[in-house]
């Protein structure tokens, strides 16, 4: 096989790719079990993975106007849909336990409006919307990326970087709206990943000539994941908040590159788990919207603080209720032309 078809697939869908957008879901899910010692794992990938895949697939064809109406339907629509979801949700829950319903609708339009990933109290007390920051923040990154396509490189590299610092720099001093900080470390792993795609397709055959290089890099990263894990102190990009700096960000590349071994372990030789995650990882989109959902508006884990359950036992039923729930309902929603119109999806190649 020629050395560009090993390091260019993009025509149809990876299944690799949406395998890996699958196990990181899955861990998005684990992760907002506030256990410290499942978060300093899921942390340092689940999120970098999307943002490096979509700047893999980043769209350099697209003039400005088609490219952002693009991405505000892919990712702006889904976000506000289910912003509006919660709030309506919102009412029963409050019903259910016995709170003001007007609180409850004043609460998450509040939240939605603002677009913050957790509460703040600076520069005065916001609510926090939650995951769907997510959204916001690689809409920024896309959308700055495709601004700069056309400058020189020193000038792109230097606005990146800018962008970066901006978001590392303010998250102590103030949080400003619609997640506009989230968007300066996510377009660092955006234009990590368009740059990725660059060298992926090289037309000389630099991936065949260099394989062994590349390996041991890769192992390099790998280790340097490992090392993050096991000294983690704080890697919360919803706050732009990377407590060991470039250490953090080259780890959480390494973990990035271990969840994509992993992707193309399970699509050669775990055909059930391959199809099961790989059609989560394709709906990612709508199991964030479902999963932050649910996540917001069920009661059952307030009812469940009154089992008389072990923290083991405890934990292990809320994984199975949180993944059995999301996935069934997600699976539900897809089946629905116009959930998957409303989300952005298509039967091209995968894409952000």
């Amino acid at each position: 096989m020629e050395s560009k078809e090993k390091c260019e697939t993009v025509g149809k869908r990876i299944e690799f790719i949406d395998i890996a957008r699958g196990i990181a879901m899955m861990s998005i899910i684990l992760g907002h079990l506030d256990r410290p010692e499942i978060n300093r794992i899921v942390y340092t990938y689940d999120l970098p993975i999307f943002f490096l895949i979509s700047g893999y697939f980043f769209d350099t064809k697209s003039t400005l106007k088609p490219f952002i109406e693009k991405k505000a339907k892919a990712l702006l629509i889904p976000y506000f849909a289910c912003c509006a979801i919660i709030t309506i949700l919102s009412v029963p829950k409050a019903l259910f336990l016995k709170e003001s319903t007007g609180a409850a609708i004043s609460h998450w339009i509040r939240a939605a409006l603002y677009g913050a990933g957790d509460n703040w109290e600076r520069p005065f007390h916001i609510e926090a919307i939650g995951a769907l920051w997510f959204l916001w923040a690689l809409f920024w990154a896309l959308l700055v990326l495709k601004l700069l396509l056309n400058a020189k490189t020193l000038i792109r590299i230097s606005v990146v970087l800018i962008y970066f610092a901006f978001g590392i720099l303010t998250w102590q001093k103030g949080w400003l709206p619609l997640s506009i900080q989230t968007g300066g470390p996510a377009i660092l792993y955006v234009y990590i990943g368009y740059l990725l795609r660059q060298f992926m397709s090289d037309e000389n055959g630099f991936c065949k000539k260099y394989s062994e290089l590349l390996a041991i890099v890769g192992i390099g990263l790998i280790a340097s994941w490992i090392n993050m894990i096991t000294h983690f102190t704080g890697f919360w990009l919803v706050h732009c908040q990377i407590d060991n700096g470039i250490e953090d960000i080259i780890g959480s590349l390494g973990g990035c590159l271990a969840l994509i071994v992993l992707s193309k372990m399970i699509e050669r030789n775990l055909p059930f788990i391959r199809n099961f995650l790989a059609f989560f990882g394709r709906y990612s989109i709508i199991l964030l919207c479902v999963h932050i959902t649910e996540l917001n508006i069920n009661p059952w884990p307030k009812l469940m603080e009154y089992m008389p359950l072990s923290d083991e036992i405890y934990l292990i039923i809320l994984i199975v209720l949180k993944i059995t729930i999301d996935c069934a309902i997600t699976f539900v929603l897809t089946k629905i032309s116009f959930v998957r119109k409303v989300s952005g999806l298509s039967s091209e190649a995968a894409r952000a």
